[in-house]
């Protein structure tokens, strides 16, 4: 399997060879985590903001989004979270049908952690 030549930033990681999107690693969602809005704004600030990490990373604002709503790549992303995010995904774990901690409604990767 030839790797299609690369054309974004190097801090993107792989390009998939499936697929031609780039594939974040873990370094890459943190650093985008990062960067999220401290503070509810104007949603037209936020759009054009997530746009321009998506271009950067080489992946769609919707990518971008999801990781700041710790969507995706919550394990990677948790040190990073305030009290106050972290009491969010609690709760909005709690809210969904996944596979949960029956003690603590929590993913089993996270219940350990605390």
């Amino acid at each position: 399997v030839s790797k299609k030549p690369s054309t974004s930033p190097s801090h993107v990681g792989e390009v998939s060879s499936l697929t031609g999107k780039a594939v974040l690693s873990a370094e890459s969602a943190c650093a985008i985590y990062r960067l999220r809005p401290k503070a509810r704004g104007v949603s037209g600030t936020v759009k054009s903001h997530t746009g321009e990490i998506a271009r950067t990373y080489g992946v769609t604002a919707k990518t971008i989004r999801d990781i700041w709503n710790r969507t995706t790549w919550a394990k990677d992303t948790k040190h990073l979270w305030t009290d106050e995010e972290t009491q969010q995904y609690i709760s909005q774990r709690a809210r969904m049908s996944a596979k949960l901690d029956p003690t603590q409604n929590l993913p089993t990767w996270f219940a350990g952690a605390q």
